[in-house]
């Protein structure tokens, strides 16, 4: 995906690890944990307004209910 392509996709930021980065998702209201690393995702929702684009995560934020 080109960054052009991403500039309009939800970025969260996420907690990070070694290993694992985490978020709160507002779609699903529980945390999603993808491998280490910013950058777009394929969307961990079973369904949703994330599920056909993906979304950004950034380094940051607190996996905590609202926490975006």
């Amino acid at each position: 995906m080109t960054e052009a392509a991403r500039d309009d996709l939800p970025v969260f930021a996420c907690k990070t690890g070694s290993h694992t980065w985490t978020f709160w998702c507002p779609h699903c209201r529980i945390e999603h944990t993808h491998g280490a690393g910013a950058g777009h995702r394929v969307a961990h929702c079973a369904s949703g307004p994330y599920k056909a684009r993906g979304y950004v995560l950034a380094a940051g934020g607190e996996a905590a209910k609202g926490g975006q």
